[in-house]
């Protein structure tokens, strides 16, 4: 096995950096946004330093994992008032009236610091809770800061970080006439500079630029036909030139993130306005490209970018049944030093594993060993620690496994069962929440419990 290099940490902005301390992680796949784990002194082999559970408390229902910043952790969930059990066909959407809150808990203890915890009806489709990690911006290592919140509802918060306490909050389908997605809104916020930016506007803007201070539009870009769609932004940096990258319902964009003028626009439509990943960057021989993962396999696509990346770029090949990766939940992995070029891994649509080309989309490994047999919608969440050549599987059984990538899809060389799978998916149990990976610990929820476990090697 080849080692593995930083799959994003030179096309990535780092949004926080300035933000968080190096073991924290403030937001959606960590400080970098790119779902690296770069803390030293993580185990690489779970078979020779198993996990060490260090607490663990109840919270309630969610798929929004964790934030962890300044020593504690924030983390969403959704408490029904009457106290029954949520639906078991997750196809319906009654109304469904509760609290969604966002904890604040001590990262040392998991004793609760303060919680949040407004009035909030449900009217979706999975309806156990938030989808969206909070983004965390602290004022040197805190407590002092701003927590920024995406409901499964639409309703977009600003709170205090030291104390809960909103600074501003509205709801987008009310104030900008956003239509509330079937699955609920799932665009983690993303922060850079005086902005924070959302996937959760309307038809004629989805892409939402407000003023982090006060929660004023400044901007709005991007068109849907209905619905949103559910990928986060993320800021991509190269040549001297930032833009944003924006996946939404339609199309997957690059847009000025001072004016919201959009540079290129490609189109990239998904069934049921599943835009879930946020494109992923892979650099090729010295050509850069952006890979889009989703449910749909004609809505994979793999864009070549020009030199100019604020210029159109070639679509370099899209997507079909034995092209590309054809995932749901899960985030891909561009790992450049497996195969020739560089590959592509990440679970497909039933759960195998698949590793593939980057400049064909050709698959070149089927790896079933996390499942067996097919497994609809199977989620495994992969996360590279570092450049230690070293992975960490999240799988939705609530397995969390070490090992590496390689030719043949994932080598596994340890596992630890953490949490029980309490969330329903078809005729089985699921945990598909991505943990948080700080303080040498991975913090992972279920609808039940959120648990912290000892990392370190």
């Amino acid at each position: 096995m080849r080692s593995l290099p930083l799959p994003l940490a030179a096309l990535v902005a780092a949004a926080f950096s300035p933000l968080a301390l190096a073991d924290d992680w403030p937001q959606w796949l960590g400080p970098q946004r790119d779902g690296v784990y770069r803390e030293s002194g993580v185990a690489t082999d779970f078979s020779k330093s198993p996990p060490k559970e260090l607490w663990r408390v109840p919270v309630g229902g969610g798929y929004a994992g964790p934030a962890v910043a300044g020593g504690r952790v924030f983390v969403p969930d959704f408490v029904l008032n009457d106290a029954g059990a949520f639906p078991e066909n997750q196809f319906s959407n009654p109304d469904l009236p509760g609290r969604e809150r966002v904890l604040c808990l001590d990262a040392a203890t998991g004793e609760t610091v303060w919680e949040y915890a407004p009035q909030v009806t449900y009217r979706i489709q999975y309806p156990a809770g938030p989808r969206v990690t909070p983004t965390v911006e602290l004022e040197g290592d805190g407590p002092a800061g701003r927590v920024y919140f995406l409901g499964g509802m639409g309703d977009l918060v600003c709170l205090d970080a030291a104390t809960g306490k909103k600074a501003w909050g509205y709801n987008v389908t009310e104030k900008y006439g956003a239509q509330q997605p079937i699955w609920g809104f799932a665009s983690h916020p993303l922060v850079d500079g005086e902005n924070l930016y959302v996937i959760a506007g309307p038809a004629d803007g989805p892409l939402l630029c407000v003023n982090k201070a006060t929660g004023e539009l400044k901007w709005k870009a991007c068109t849907a036909e209905d619905e949103c769609g559910y990928a986060p932004p993320v800021m991509y940096e190269r040549a001297g030139k930032k833009m944003l990258l924006a996946w939404t319902a339609e199309s997957v964009n690059a847009v000025d993130p001072a004016t919201g003028k959009v540079h290129w626009s490609v189109p990239a439509a998904v069934s049921f306005n599943m835009s879930i990943a946020h494109p992923i960057p892979a650099t090729v021989d010295g050509a850069h490209y952006l890979y889009c993962m989703s449910h749909d396999p004609t809505a994979v696509v793999m864009l070549k970018l020009a030199d100019d990346p604020t210029a159109k770029p070639e679509v370099l090949w899209r997507g079909d049944q034995r092209t590309g990766m054809n995932g749901v939940m899960n985030t891909p992995v561009f790992d450049a030093s497996a195969g020739e070029e560089g590959l592509l891994f990440s679970p497909d649509r039933n759960g195998v594993f698949v590793a593939a080309d980057p400049l064909t989309g050709e698959q070149v490994a089927e790896d079933r060993q996390f499942f067996g047999s097919a497994t609809t919608w199977g989620t495994i969440f992969t996360t590279p620690l570092g450049d230690t050549g070293a992975v960490l599987f999240a799988v939705e059984t609530g397995e969390l496994q070490s090992g590496s990538l390689s030719d043949e899809g994932a080598e596994v060389n340890g596992s630890a069962k953490v949490l029980e799978p309490t969330q329903i998916a078809g005729n089985r149990r699921v945990l598909w929440v991505h943990p948080a990976y700080a303080m040498k610990s991975a913090f992972w929820r279920n609808d039940k419990e959120l648990v912290r476990v000892d990392l370190a090697e």
